[in-house]
C-alpha cells in the first residue's frame, strides 16, 4: 500500500509537479526521489494509529478480513501509546523521558494497556471503559487461533474500535489541548526535518484519511459513512 506525494522542485522549475508514490513506514518521515532525481523529505502528519486503521479499512474493502482485523487491533495498541504520551506530557514528563520509558514496555502490550488505564484513572478519578469483551475475544480468536471472520463481524469490530477511540480522543483533545498538540507535532522537531525546512526541501502530507480522528471535525462521520467515502476514493488516495 502506497500513498502519493509531489515533487515541489519540479513544480517550481517547470510549473508541473511530478508525482511520487511512497511505501508507508513507521516513523512517518520519508526521503523521496522524483523521476528527475530531485531528492526531498516528506513528513506524513497522521499518527501511526490512524494509518494502521486506514490499512485495516483498505484490507476490509479488498476482501482480506483477517488482515483487516490485525491492522485494526494494532491501531488500538498504538492509540493507547499515543494516549499515554498525551497524559504524561500533561503531567510535565519530557517527551525524551517518555520515549526512554516506553522502551521498557515496548514488547509488552498488556503492560501498555495497564499503564493507560492507571494514568487515565489517576487523571480523572475513574478508569476508562474497556473495549467490549466480545470484541476482545473476537480479536484473540482471529489473531491467535486462526479464525477466519465474516465481513459483517469485521465491520462490527472496526466500528466498535472507531467509536471507542473517537470518544476518548475527544476527551484528550478537549481537556489537554497543549499536550495533545505537542504529541502530534513532536516528530516535526526531528533535526533532519528542521534542517530541511530551512532549505525549503520538505513536504508535509495529510492523507485525508477516512478516519481523520484528530482533525477539528473528528467523529462527525459515522464509521459507515467514512468507510463508504474511502471506498469511492481509495484508488485515487492509494495507488497500487
Amino acid at each position: 500500500m502506497k500513498f502519493p506525494t509531489i515533487c515541489h522542485k519540479c513544480l517550481v522549475e517547470q510549473g508541473t509537479a511530478s508525482f511520487i508514490d511512497l511505501d508507508f513506514q513507521d516513523d512517518g518521515i520519508y526521503t523521496s526521489v522524483c523521476e528527475k532525481g530531485h531528492e526531498s523529505l516528506v513528513c506524513l502528519q497522521e499518527e501511526l494509529f490512524q494509518i494502521l486503521f486506514e490499512h485495516g479499512a483498505m484490507a476490509l474493502l479488498d476482501g482480506y478480513q483477517r488482515e483487516a482485523v490485525s491492522s485494526f487491533a494494532s491501531s488500538l495498541e498504538r492509540f493507547y501509546e499515543f494516549s499515554i504520551k498525551v497524559l504524561l506530557l500533561h503531567r510535565g514528563v519530557p517527551m525524551e523521558e517518555i520515549q526512554n520509558t516506553w522502551k521498557l514496555v515496548a514488547a509488552q502490550s498488556e503492560r501498555q494497556l495497564g499503564a493507560f488505564y492507571f494514568l487515565f484513572a489517576s487523571q480523572f478519578g475513574f478508569a476508562p471503559n474497556p473495549v467490549a469483551q466480545q470484541w476482545v475475544k473476537f480479536r484473540n480468536d482471529v489473531i491467535h487461533k486462526g479464525h477466519i471472520p465474516s465481513r459483517d463481524k469485521v465491520l462490527g469490530y472496526a466500528e466498535h474500535l472507531y467509536n471507542y477511540m473517537v470518544s476518548l480522543l475527544k476527551v484528550l483533545k478537549e481537556d489537554f489541548q497543549e499536550s495533545f498538540l505537542t504529541a502530534i507535532t513532536h516528530k516535526q522537531k526531528n533535526p533532519q526535518l528542521i534542517e530541511a525546512q530551512k532549505e525549503g526541501n520538505i513536504t508535509f502530507v495529510g492523507l485525508s484519511p477516512m478516519l481523520d480522528m484528530m482533525s477539528a471535525s473528528f467523529g462527525t462521520k459515522t464509521f459507515g459513512e467514512a468507510l463508504e467515502a474511502l471506498r469511492v476514493n481509495k484508488d485515487v488516495l492509494y495507488p497500487k
